[in-house]
């Protein structure tokens, strides 16, 4: 426990022997308790204390059932977790939060986190989950637990029921990542569109060199950058049979095989070493 306190500097570590205390809290001996500002904000432990203890508790209670977007984000980012985002005007929260709340808790032990907000408000996070539907809320699962970005988009006019079970079928693994795609386009210019079902197709499974820009039609540096990609499109046209120059929109696609976080991102895939984390 002490090694566990001295590595971690996101809680403080208390040690009570005092029955008073232990009595106003309804603490039983050899029991670790979690205070939060949170949900329920008193937390206990169960059962046998071991190492797994504290993770367990950090795992259920160290965020709100309801998390803000910021929190979520992080959440999926940089812990690999997976995060139900949902988007709803502030209408929508007033007439859905304490289902919200009590679904977010009911999955919290499956290590399932569920994250509001409002996309007028924080366009950067509608944009990236890309939700297809123009129907409020809009439910979308992001999971990058295994590398890969996987997106579960919740279709149709929303409902309880419907939702319930596409939280249901996602933790019992009946799901495959939703794909996101434009149309294939029928003519290429010099810089080469790549939609969301030619991605491997046309940048990793292909015998050239690809260069690819990943980024929002919205982003302020993406456009500035706009005309010099041209213009390096155009002088690569000799080329093309040995080098390609290629754009893919994040905002009208997904995708699976890179996890891009900022716009605009440029990679550069050799054709010799096109394998999963190799691009430059």
């Amino acid at each position: 426990m002490k090694k566990k306190a001295n590595k971690d500097f996101d809680h403080i570590y208390g040690h009570v022997k005092d029955e008073e205390v232990m009595k106003k809290y309804g603490v039983k001996p050899s029991t670790i308790v979690m205070f939060t500002s949170h949900d329920e904000k008193v937390h206990f432990s169960e059962g046998k204390i071991d190492d797994n203890t504290i993770k367990k508790l950090n795992t259920l209670h160290k965020y709100p059932y309801l998390m803000d977007q910021y929190d979520g984000g992080r959440l999926f980012q940089y812990n690999k977790k997976p995060v139900v985002f949902i988007n709803l005007k502030d209408d929508d929260r007033k007439k859905y939060d304490k289902y919200f709340f009590e679904i977010a808790k009911k999955y919290r032990k499956n290590e399932l986190y569920f994250s509001l907000f409002n996309g007028e408000k924080f366009p950067s996070y509608e944009e990236y989950i890309a939700h297809p539907d123009n129907n409020f809320p809009k439910v979308a699962i992001i999971d990058t637990q295994y590398d890969d970005i996987h997106k579960w988009y919740l279709n149709g006019t929303f409902n309880e029921n419907k939702m319930n079970q596409f939280i249901e079928d996602y933790v019992k693994g009946k799901f495959k990542a939703s794909i996101k795609s434009e149309e294939i386009p029928k003519e290429q210019k010099e810089v080469f569109k790549v939609v969301g079902n030619t991605f491997m197709k046309d940048v990793i499974e292909n015998d050239k060199d690809v260069f690819v820009k990943f980024y929002s039609p919205h982003c302020g540096h993406c456009k500035k950058l706009e005309p010099t990609y041209i213009e390096l499109g155009k002088r690569f046209e000799k080329l093309k049979d040995y080098v390609r120059i290629a754009e893919f929109n994040m905002l009208e696609n997904t995708l699976e095989y890179e996890n891009i976080n900022g716009y605009p991102s440029l990679l550069f895939y050799i054709k010799e070493k096109k394998s999963k984390g190799n691009s430059i």
